[in-house]
């Protein structure tokens, strides 16, 4: 919902500044169903978020599964994909690793409608 009203598509700034609430930056106080968000300043689309999903039913191993959608790749649509969030905390690329030291880790957010 943005300024009051429903709409059937919203980016990862419409979420996060009009549909969540911070909660931590501490991935470990996540919950299912809880947002990751990150600002990527240099990319065309520089808000991105992650679902955090916890126990998945497909994947049996942990408790932290997180899935995400990459964006567009190669000039293709790109694709869903799942990642531990201790996996995730380890990316080859810093600017991905859900940690509080990482500033462009905006945090662990839930839906306002939670509250």
């Amino acid at each position: 919902m943005k300024h009051g009203v429903f709409a059937e598509f919203a980016d990862a700034e419409t979420l996060l500044r009009y549909n969540t609430f911070p909660v931590s930056f501490n991935i470990r106080a996540a919950r299912p169903g809880d947002l990751l968000f990150f600002h990527q300043s240099t990319q065309r689309q520089p808000y991105h978020a992650m679902l955090f999903v916890g126990h998945s039913h497909f994947q049996p191993q942990g408790s932290d599964w997180i899935v995400y959608h990459t964006g567009e790749m190669n000039g293709g649509q790109g694709e869903i994909r799942e990642v531990r969030a201790s996996l995730l905390e380890r990316h080859p690329d810093p600017h991905w690793r859900p940690l509080e030291t990482n500033p462009r880790f905006l945090g662990v957010y839930r839906f306002a409608l939670l509250r």
